[in-house]
């Protein structure tokens, strides 16, 4: 089976929102959330994830010429990453 498959039998957009109350950063600053946009997702409306998260008072790291996914293949965006899981943080 490939992973088309798996994806289109068994995801479902509905069990994948993350909504802002459901962060227990925001009430835990021992938990923190971060979150990364690519401001040309094909997939994911990131202009309005982006609003959604300012409106909250969210940090987000924007990336506006990458893809969905294009982080990976951005230094900028991976030693964003890195530095979010560093121990140093």
């Amino acid at each position: 089976m490939g992973i088309s498959y798996v994806v289109s039998r068994h995801f479902w957009w509905t069990q994948n929102n993350l909504y802002i109350e459901k962060l227990r950063s925001c009430s835990n600053k021992k938990l923190p959330t971060y979150v990364l946009l690519s401001g040309r997702d094909c997939i994911v409306n990131a202009h309005l994830v982006k609003d959604y998260l300012t409106d909250n008072n969210i940090e987000y790291y924007w990336v506006p010429n990458v893809s969905h996914g294009g982080f990976m293949h951005d230094k900028n965006s991976w030693e964003k990453i890195c530095e979010w899981i560093s121990c140093d943080n």
